[in-house]
């Protein structure tokens, strides 16, 4: 089991190559840019199952040595019909 950051503000999902499996990462023409305009490097892209409580998705993202753990970016929102909820109190 592991945590995820919900980013709305990332385009695409992004995953740290220690929870993927180097032999299913394909290569990718994709670049990645940070928010100060710096370029991310990418080892590649993967598509992995994933499984929260009992709802069974995929996460299509690309394989950087610059990010810690994985970030669901507004491809996987859309895709898994995610909406945010506010509460107020």
């Amino acid at each position: 089991m592991t945590s995820c950051l919900l980013d709305s503000e990332s385009e695409i999902s992004l995953l740290p190559p220690s929870m993927v499996d180097r032999a299913d990462i394909s290569q990718t023409s994709q670049s990645l840019r940070a928010a100060n305009g710096n370029t991310i490097s990418v080892l590649g892209k993967v598509t992995l199952p994933v499984q929260i409580v009992t709802h069974e998705t995929v996460v299509c993202g690309l394989v950087s040595d610059h990010v810690s753990e994985v970030i669901l970016g507004l491809d996987w929102l859309a895709d898994n019909g995610v909406t945010w909820a506010q509460t107020f109190h």
